[in-house]
């Protein structure tokens, strides 16, 4: 889109959305805006804290893999990135907040569709979505802001092969809910420092026995 007939006071924000994708005007026209950091560049992942209260084997392992900022591609994003505890489990750049809401992806100029909700809902959204009457009714249920998958284990299998967000390369069918996967996060997390916690809680000897697929269908289930 053509920026240069716009007055150079002006604030350069989301310029629109088209076909489910967001883009950007240049990054000299965002550059104008007083936020002190970029919104174009990814994000730092955030690292992985210290434990509060004893966790068990499986919470121990939802947490270790969250943090892990290996799984995507390139390397460097995280589930917590975008699902930042300090920022209430959302996206922690106030400059990204101000300027549009939704994060950059890990490659440059990729950015994720719509803000990342803060993901303690999903506790109290029940498995759906579904309709509450047959009449009409409402939809409830399901996770992400349209209720699109119906639990935290299928919705936790898409953000790794979001080409706007970790950008992993799927196989299988598009999206991950269908069954897609990614052979490169199954095999970074059988090199993981938490394989063993891995195998501990899934059964041992999981990891080479198992396809690629099935270790990226168990990775949300801890």
């Amino acid at each position: 889109m053509n920026i240069r007939g716009w007055q150079s006071s002006q604030w350069a924000m989301v310029l629109t959305v088209m076909a489910g994708e967001l883009w950007f005007g240049s990054a000299e026209a965002l550059a104008q805006s007083a936020a002190p950091a970029s919104v174009l560049d990814p994000l730092p992942a955030p690292a992985q804290p210290p434990n509060i209260v004893p966790l068990s084997s499986g919470e121990q392992l939802g947490k270790d893999i969250f943090y892990d900022d290996t799984l995507s591609n390139p390397e460097g994003y995280a589930c917590a990135t975008c699902h930042n505890p300090q920022a209430a489990f959302t996206g922690s750049s106030s400059a990204v907040n101000r300027a549009a809401g939704p994060v950059p992806g890990v490659i440059a100029g990729r950015f994720g569709r719509r803000n990342p909700q803060s993901i303690p809902y999903a506790t109290f959204s029940p498995r759906g979505p579904y309709l509450t009457s047959a009449e009409g009714g409402t939809y409830i249920g399901g996770t992400f802001w349209d209720g699109r998958t119906p639990d935290t284990a299928t919705q936790a299998r898409m953000p790794f092969l979001d080409q706007n967000e970790m950008a992993n390369t799927p196989a299988g069918p598009y999206p991950p809910h269908a069954g897609g996967f990614s052979p490169l996060v199954a095999r970074k997390l059988a090199k993981r420092p938490y394989a063993g916690l891995f195998e501990s809680f899934f059964g041992l000897a999981v990891l080479p026995t198992s396809s690629d697929e099935q270790i990226y269908d168990l990775a949300p289930r801890p």
